[in-house]
């Protein structure tokens, strides 16, 4: 496993997201604290919710890493995708945010595949209303509403956030 200097690094502190200078700081502040919420609300797995990082994001989307105290010996961070899609938890078997983001869309569209093919979502990664822990029911609709948004983050951001992860930007100052 990767040591806690690796996986922080290049990342922000949500304490200095407001005085980051990052453009939609405050949009991102917003979702931190949603991020921050969603976890807490999953005190079952997550009885205690330290210190936050953001990964990449933007007003509509995006990647933190928190530093949690899990039950029953779990990995004490964990990655968290909140914004205009459903939120989730990522283990950090992900080691980056861009690996987060990639296992996101891969389990959220493995849901609506089986929601549009009839088959049950039992095992599969639980979808949640945002900004709630009331879980969606297997609906067509959202089905094919969740697959138009992860086409998106897939084919325009996920590439973006690669290409900014090899140039180096958008990282805080060493």
């Amino acid at each position: 496993m990767a040591s806690d200097q690796e996986l922080l690094s290049g990342l922000w502190p949500v304490s200095s997201l407001l005085t980051s200078g990052l453009e939609d700081c405050t949009e991102l502040y917003v979702l931190a604290a949603s991020a921050r919420q969603f976890l807490a609300a999953h005190s079952r797995w997550f009885p205690e919710v330290g210190q936050g990082w953001l990964y990449r994001g933007f007003a509509h989307l995006a990647v933190f890493l928190f530093e949690v105290k899990p039950d029953h010996g779990a990995d004490p961070y964990v990655w968290v995708v909140v914004g205009d899609v459903p939120p989730a938890f990522i283990d950090i078997s992900c080691r980056t945010g861009l690996e987060a983001i990639e296992s996101y869309v891969f389990c959220m569209r493995e849901w609506a595949e089986a929601v549009k093919e009839g088959r049950p979502v039992d095992g599969l990664i639980p979808v949640y209303y945002r900004d709630s822990t009331k879980q969606i029911p297997p609906d067509r609709q959202f089905a094919d509403e969740l697959n138009s948004r992860l086409g998106m983050i897939e084919h325009e951001v996920m590439p973006a956030w690669a290409a900014a992860d090899e140039e180096g930007t958008g990282r805080p100052p060493a």
